[in-house]
């Protein structure tokens, strides 16, 4: 995360989204967004656009809320590290796909370990695999949000 990159060009970015039809409520939302981090980036221990997202999920917020942080912070993510401008179509990349990278390390380490003696047995994992992560995974969202 190259804070002094994101403060030189990020006026380009406000630029292509004004100057794209994106409204003005939207806009609004990437300079907060922005600035929040320019500003915040010091006093917190952040490495990378991810940690500014997870910094939001500490606290209690809707889905909607969080949908739209992610939103806004991977499309500033990738127009901070990738030089790309958002266009609709390409989908943030704070975290991997699926639920495996969100788990924690106990967890992966549970099922890294059942999928290794599994392999030794000849089993195919791919859905259950899928299944166990599924099931860790809500498992740990609920005694989170409740």
């Amino acid at each position: 995360m190259n804070k002094q990159n994101l403060r030189d060009n990020y006026p380009k970015l406000i630029s292509y989204l004004e100057t794209n039809g994106y409204s003005k409520t939207y806009v609004n939302r990437f300079k907060r967004e922005i600035e929040k981090i320019l500003t915040s980036v010091n006093s917190k221990e952040w490495s990378c656009y991810t940690d500014v997202y997870l910094e939001y999920t500490k606290t209690s917020h809707s889905p909607d809320f969080l949908r739209d942080k992610r939103t806004i912070i991977g499309a500033i993510e990738q127009f901070d590290v990738y030089g790309r401008y958002p266009n609709g179509r390409r989908r943030h990349e704070l975290f991997e796909r699926g639920s495996y990278p969100l788990l924690s390390q106990e967890f992966k380490s549970i099922i890294d370990l059942y999928c290794e003696v599994e392999k030794k047995r000849g089993k195919k994992l791919t859905h259950l695999t899928a299944f166990l992560v599924s099931i860790f995974f809500t498992v740990v969202t609920s005694l989170f949000t409740n």
